[in-house]
């Protein structure tokens, strides 16, 4: 593992009209991790977003960030043209959005956090973490816990039983 250190503090969201797009984990790693890398100012991503360059200067417009539980998030967003909302954690495949209420692509962004594709405008983006093996597990538990409450009785009769 190597940790790295940054000269400065970023937001947890942040707005983003610039944008290169690389095709490995090793160079979108090797150009996050560069000394000259302005994670304000670019973002990295592995794949097209599918929204128009702007041309206009990074950070045009705010997005505010709002917890709303330990799986789940809201950010405001404003924004004068399409850009990338950047959000600070960590990116996982069980990460989803919505954008106004329609399902929105999460994307891995400067090799490890995520990147949300927004058109211009007002905008309520809702983030959830669904991890469909936290039910099976939780299915799983069920079943087990029925299966001892089934078994229980008659195993604890035979215990109490002296032949």
């Amino acid at each position: 593992f190597t940790l790295l250190q940054r000269k400065a503090m970023t937001a947890r969201v942040s707005l983003v009209s610039k944008w290169r797009v690389v095709r490995s984990d090793e160079k979108s790693f090797a150009m996050v991790t560069a000394e000259d890398f302005d994670p304000s100012q670019t973002v990295v991503l592995e794949d097209d977003p599918a929204i128009p360059r702007s041309g206009r200067a990074a950070g045009s417009g705010s997005a505010t960030f709002h917890w709303m539980g330990t799986n789940s998030a809201r950010v405001e967003v404003e924004t004068q043209n399409p850009a990338l909302l950047v959000v600070r954690n960590l990116f996982d495949s069980n990460w989803h959005a919505t954008i106004d209420g329609r399902p929105a692509r999460v994307m891995p962004a400067n090799y490890l956090i995520q990147a949300i594709p927004v058109p211009e405008g007002s905008h309520e983006v809702i983030l959830r973490y669904e991890d469909a093996a936290i039910g099976y597990g939780l299915a799983a538990s069920a079943v087990v816990l029925v299966l001892l409450l089934l078994a229980g009785p008659p195993l604890l009769g035979r215990v109490g039983r002296h032949d």
